[in-house]
């Protein structure tokens, strides 16, 4: 009874980690796959500088959904493609100087702050 009880409880938590990991794997094979695609697209933005890191959460023929870290700030760029990859719509999900703090998943920390760096913010 104790055996099974282990391992139900051993193939519980197996799984829990496998749902929770998902998201992350996802984003570093479509990062591998088609990061240079978006390498530099956040210059679309016409602000966003000095980026990081970048993770493509998402990607399908016509749309994409980019991850941005530049250290003082988070975004979220939406992108779709008719003949090249476009800008559509964006969002701050975390600047360290203002009130941009929601909440995505996967979760990356943030990148560190180059104190030598030049932001807009600063």
């Amino acid at each position: 009874m104790i055996k099974k009880r282990k391992n139900f409880l051993l193939l519980l938590l197996i799984v829990m980690i496998i749902f929770l990991a998902k998201p992350y794997i996802k984003a570093e094979i479509l990062t591998h796959k088609y990061g240079e695609q978006f390498r530099n697209l956040y210059e679309q933005t016409g602000f966003i500088d000095n980026v990081k890191m970048f993770k493509v959460l998402n990607y399908a023929d016509n749309d994409a959904v980019v991850y941005y870290d530049n250290s003082i700030s988070v975004f979220i760029c939406y992108f779709s493609k008719s003949e090249e990859w476009e800008l559509y719509d964006w969002k701050c999900i975390w600047a360290k100087y203002g009130n941009a703090n929601e909440w995505i998943y996967p979760y990356y920390p943030h990148t560190k702050e180059d104190a030598t760096e030049r932001h807009i913010f600063k």
